[in-house]
């Protein structure tokens, strides 16, 4: 998953298609506004919170996100959990 900054948090820039990212519906163009609902405002912070989550052992992080105008929660499991 490829991120870029915005004002409310980080853009989805690109999804691979064979990770878990794409598995769990998150799509070009998503806006990640919280991970694990904690509010995010960048991409490095959407990467700090993703990589923070998996080194406590979590098999999933949660992803607050904007799309068409609403926002949806989606979970992403780990690829080793």
């Amino acid at each position: 998953m490829n991120l870029a900054d915005n004002q409310r948090g980080a853009v989805v820039a690109s999804v691979n298609p064979d990770k878990a990212a794409a598995a769990s519906g998150i799509q070009a163009g998503d806006i990640i506004v919280a991970v694990n609902q904690v509010p995010v405002k960048s991409a490095r912070q959407v990467t700090q919170a993703i990589a923070q989550a998996g080194k406590s052992g979590r098999k999933s992080v949660l992803l607050l996100v904007e799309r068409d105008g609403g926002q949806i929660y989606v979970a992403v499991p780990f690829a080793n959990g």
